[in-house]
């Protein structure tokens, strides 16, 4: 075979082998201006969506920290029930594991338990087993500045020592919005002090 030939098939090879890469270059991929119009068009529906997404996130664990503590109040209108006096600690209601340093809600810092420990006013003994039968709070603080607090609150009804009312109040800031109760009724008019006690246990 005479080398002109063999030159001219190897120049072909080669040259059909540039083709197809030149194919293959043109076809499997974006341009620069493509890829940067994909991102800025991605940038906008971010922008557009994410405040929304982070509404709906808080939204969630409001909810959630609500039913966790009307669960607590329910819960705590039980307890008194059985033993005359409200629960002094989470624990105590056995319907969330507080070993953990306290029942935590998503987004929010562990519960924490109010009550006044009710102790006699002129021999200062501690009466109703430390516990207090007339009122007791708990509170969800949201972690996030944005997020709302919950209170709950469970009391006996003044005149009823046998009934009792539980409400459940959302904050307007990240901070539980405290006592939601009208009045706390003291019981058999006995001179009394009351010392306050919160607890995350």
């Amino acid at each position: 075979m005479p080398q002109s030939i063999i030159r001219l098939k190897l120049l072909f090879a080669l040259n059909e082998q540039l083709e197809r890469r030149r194919q293959l270059n043109h076809d499997s991929g974006l341009s620069l201006p493509e890829v940067l119009a994909v991102i800025v068009i991605i940038g906008v529906i971010a922008l557009i969506a994410l405040p929304s997404l982070l509404n709906q996130k808080h939204k969630a664990q409001l909810a959630s920290a609500k039913a966790t503590v009307g669960a607590v109040n329910r819960a705590q209108e039980a307890y008194r029930v059985r033993h005359k006096i409200f629960a002094t600690k989470l624990s105590l209601l056995k319907i969330y594991d507080t070993s953990g340093g306290g029942y935590k809600i998503d987004g929010y810092e562990p519960l924490f338990l109010i009550y006044d420990q009710i102790k006699d006013q002129t021999t200062n003994a501690v009466l109703y087993g430390g516990g207090n039968p007339w009122y007791v709070s708990v509170h969800a603080q949201a972690i996030d500045p944005a997020g709302r607090g919950v209170s709950g609150c469970v009391w006996a009804k003044p005149g009823d020592f046998g009934v009792t009312t539980a409400s459940v109040k959302e904050g307007t800031t990240a901070d539980p919005p405290g006592d939601c109760w009208a009045g706390v009724p003291q019981g058999s008019g006995e001179p009394v002090k009351f010392y306050l006690i919160k607890t995350t246990e």
